[in-house]
């Protein structure tokens, strides 16, 4: 709970932890000086040596803000150029030095249209500062120049979004799911009648993919999948584990149901095939990334439950799964087995070259979950 008695407490950004995907283990670092206002839903990117965050919520700021990870300490940068809103639950790619988000949920941009934005009256209702919505709105920013610009696109823009996943395969960007509210509502305020393509009870959570050029910024419109596909969700994940697949984990579906399934998505065939295991338990606002070796994915944090139960308390995680898709590398497979019969090897590991003698006494036992393609 917060100060007054209201949902739940924002971690505050002090303490840094880092997790060593080749040792499994955690660090925590405290970080002196300025510190940012705990968020959720912001974006971040790693560019030499230094780690780049922006947007979230409740930050009401457009600053960056700029992680130096080698004196572990934070600074404030004041970019230049076309600044979009600050928005959270939007997607971001990474494309060299460019940071590129699109989507997300937010006050309404200077110059919207309505088909870039669209208003979500419950944040009206709700007395937040400033009326909120989705957006379909794209924006880059180059680290080495420190500007932003809002570049002209090409081809059919998804509807506006949020809570969507992103991943990117080369100089193409992918985008699945994410929520939109989608019938039209009637509603009086302020002695104005406002009419939004949007309904106030019924959540829509999409389930199409789309993919961006990111050097010409041309859209590909909805893909047309071969097969089944995976149900309409938001605050899911969408991870690359090889040159032409991404893993979809879990999420949160249309009935408010936390989702534990997996599927693999094959960029060439545009085909998507489930998995046949799940998640251990569902998960959803969660974070993934590519782990170590090709086709593993680490998944770290969110929640197990239905965040929008008011009778039910959310049931946060701060449980780590290593999956991999693909057969693991045999230094990998060597230091598990290690592990297992630590006592038998314990001799054997003092004749380990220095390099591999570290590093197989300070793994600690994996918590490996196998999956075959």
């Amino acid at each position: 709970q917060d100060d007054n008695g209201f949902g739940e407490k924002y971690v505050p950004c002090e303490s840094l932890w880092v997790y060593n995907l080749e040792l499994q283990e955690w660090t925590r670092h405290e970080v002196p000086g300025l510190n940012m206002i705990g968020r959720s839903g912001s974006g971040c990117f790693s560019h030499r040596g230094k780690m780049y965050v922006w947007g979230g919520f409740p930050n009401h700021t457009k600053e960056v803000y700029c992680l130096d990870t080698a004196g572990i300490s934070w600074q404030t940068i004041e970019s230049e150029g076309e600044v979009p809103e600050y928005r959270d639950k939007f997607v971001s790619w990474q494309y060299h030095e460019r940071l590129i988000v699109f989507g997300g949920f937010g006050p309404q941009p200077v110059d919207a249209t309505k088909d870039s934005w669209v208003l979500d009256p419950s944040s009206i209702v709700q007395g937040l500062p400033q009326s909120r919505g989705w957006n379909n709105d794209l924006f880059e920013y180059n680290i080495e120049t420190n500007r932003w610009r809002k570049p002209k696109t090409k081809g059919p823009v998804p509807c506006p979004r949020a809570s969507h996943a992103g991943a990117i395969i080369g100089h193409r960007g992918f985008i699945f799911g994410g929520r939109f509210k989608m019938t039209v509502l009637k509603f009086v305020l302020a002695g104005y009648l406002y009419r939004q393509t949007c309904c106030f009870f019924c959540k829509k959570r999409r389930s199409d993919m789309h993919c961006i050029d990111l050097i010409t910024f041309t859209w590909s419109g909805r893909l047309t999948i071969q097969g089944p596909i995976p149900e309409g969700r938001s605050w899911h994940s969408l991870t690359t584990i090889g040159p032409h697949h991404l893993l979809l984990c879990g999420g949160f579906n249309t009935t408010c149901k936390p989702l534990d399934d997996m599927w693999l998505f094959d960029t060439n065939q545009l085909l998507w095939r489930r998995l046949e295991w799940d998640l251990p338990t569902p998960r959803l606002w969660h974070t993934t990334v590519a782990g170590l070796h090709l086709g593993e994915v680490v998944i770290f944090g969110g929640c197990t439950n239905n965040i929008l139960d008011n009778h039910e308390d959310t049931v946060y995680t701060n449980s780590l799964l290593h999956i991999s898709v693909t057969a693991k590398p045999l230094l990998r497979i060597c230091y598990e087995t290690i592990w297992q019969h630590i006592d038998r090897f314990r001799q054997e590991i003092e004749n380990l070259p220095p390099c591999l003698k570290r590093r197989a006494l300070k793994m600690t036992s994996p918590s490996f979950v196998m999956f075959k393609m």
